[in-house]
């Protein structure tokens, strides 16, 4: 066979060959996740289970990421993608309750594959601004911007009939409202007793037996955060001038006040057990050494 009849036919089986037109659908592709690696994106709140090993944070958008020893992690994610305020574990127990923007209450449990929320709670007259969850307690404080602090049984879920109304925390005879609870802690030796802040700058020591303040104070600035010593002798507070001040709760007056980094906000403050002091202040992630004197003891402040 001559090359142009070889051609020639070359040219003919191409011509007959259909043009094929590559069109991708949607049904062509099928993602799924198959690994969530790293904390998630903007987180708002933090709680560690040191009995489980486990921690959680949780995120603007709704979102929580519980990560412990290898192979322990899971993602939990709320319907209305509600900023995530703060987060608190029932220590040992495998349950993590979630505060929402939406001033909800969630309850997930922890003991199946697939962790669940099994009771959520929602605040409809006052707004949530504070939780506190003692260890081993059955009763969840909770802080609203009414200046009031409720109580929420961890395992109905549900709202108790007891409650610290503002007006009987501060006085009776005073009309103005102190302002939103913005911190709540349990004393480490009584757990009878209460500390209420408020974020006009008054304190009350509350005794949830007697239903009586065994102290009242009023300081100068907003109160920020609290934390009492472990022995329960004094608590520290952090205030909107960057202060620290020393209480005794016996004491009207503070003990000691000091200002180990001028005048930024302090916004987190820890006591450890062995009566040191840490601090963050503001959005400042960096840390730094400073040695004070607290009553009659050491303590050094980061």
């Amino acid at each position: 066979m001559t090359t142009a009849v070889r051609k020639w036919l070359g040219l003919h089986v191409r011509s007959k060959t259909p043009d094929v037109e590559e069109v991708l659908q949607e049904s062509d592709f099928q993602l799924q996740k198959t690994v969530r690696h790293g904390l998630p994106h903007q987180p708002t709140a933090i709680a560690v289970d040191e009995v489980q090993g486990i921690f959680a944070v949780g995120s603007r958008f709704g979102g929580i990421r519980i990560m412990g020893q290898s192979g322990i992690e899971s993602y939990l994610e709320h319907e209305e993608q509600a900023e995530i305020q703060q987060l608190l574990f029932l220590i040992n127990e495998g349950a993590l309750i979630s505060v929402t923007d939406g001033d909800c209450l969630h309850m997930w449990t922890l003991r199946q594959k697939v962790p669940t929320v099994v009771q959520t709670l929602r605040f409809t007259r006052e707004k949530v601004t504070c939780c506190c969850l003692p260890l081993q307690s059955q009763w969840l404080y909770v802080g609203t911007d009414s200046g009031n602090v409720r109580f929420v049984s961890t395992h109905l879920f549900s709202l108790s009939n007891y409650g610290v109304h503002w007006n009987q925390a501060i006085s009776v005879q005073q009309r103005a409202k102190p302002g939103a609870v913005v911190v709540l802690s349990e004393q480490p030796t009584d757990t009878n007793k209460l500390l209420i802040a408020y974020h006009s700058g008054q304190l009350v020591l509350w005794d949830m037996k007697f239903r009586r303040a065994i102290l009242r104070v009023k300081h100068t600035s907003s109160f920020y955060c609290v934390s009492w010593l472990s022995d329960g002798s004094k608590f520290v507070c952090g205030h909107s001038n960057g202060e620290l001040t020393v209480w005794s709760p016996k004491s009207t007056q503070p003990l000691e006040i000091l200002t180990p980094h001028g005048c930024s906000v302090c916004t987190h403050l820890f006591c450890t057990h062995c009566n040191d002091v840490g601090i963050r202040q503001g959005n400042d992630s960096s840390l730094s050494c400073h040695s004070c004197r607290m009553a009659q003891s050491n303590c050094r402040v980061w």
